[in-house]
């Protein structure tokens, strides 16, 4: 499997990611208080709800941020979060490796706060996916990767894309609330995933 699709080294989620989460969280707030029902995005101000229910399985927020661009002057792309599945967070184990974890349950969803091109969207998936594999360019890894990107469509300001990672690499992906591709492929759901810890 390894040679046909994807190498995803082993330094890259060991050693950089620690770091990486460990710098998001200095930012951002990770939800994991009693107390409150929604936590706010720093950057951004949206507010995700610290639990939910999505396609009859119960989430808990872990982890929220947002994405800026730089145009001659730096915005807000959007904000997004992470969930795991209710009941399986251990707080004693990174929280990087338990996000692309196969296993159990897992939901991302991005808010967009500002009108965002199909394009674009494309363009920065692809960006970190060469960042991650090594045999982008092979036929066999793109089998893999282009079908998901044609999938991608514009969105506006206050709409949303939603990922449902269940176990065994299964992946719906929604766009304004509309299922737009689904996939089995454990490692391009690490790869998105990972796109969001960089």
């Amino acid at each position: 499997m390894k040679t046909i699709l994807y190498k995803i080294g082993r330094v890259f989620f060991s050693r950089n990611l620690g770091f990486l989460i460990f710098a998001l969280s200095l930012v951002l707030v990770i939800a994991n208080s009693s107390y409150a029902q929604t936590t706010k995005e720093k950057e951004t101000g949206i507010e995700f709800s610290n639990k939910l229910s999505v396609a009859g399985k119960n989430y808990e927020l872990v982890l929220a941020s947002s994405i800026t661009a730089t145009f001659v002057f730096k915005f807000n792309v959007c904000a997004f979060a992470f969930y795991i599945e209710e009941g399986k967070f251990d707080k004693n184990k990174n929280l990087g490796a338990q996000l692309i974890e196969d296993g159990f349950s897992k939901y991302l969803v991005l808010h967009f706060v500002r009108d965002v091109k199909a394009k674009d969207i494309q363009d920065a998936y692809e960006e970190n996916f060469k960042k991650m594999v090594t045999n982008y360019d092979d036929p066999k890894a793109k089998k893999v990767i282009e079908p998901f990107f044609k999938a991608l469509t514009n969105v506006n300001k206050n709409e949303k894309m939603e990922y449902i990672w269940t176990t065994g690499g299964n992946v719906d992906v929604f766009i304004k609330s509309q299922k737009k591709y689904s996939f089995q492929n454990v490692l391009l759901a690490k790869l998105i995933w990972a796109s969001y810890l960089q």
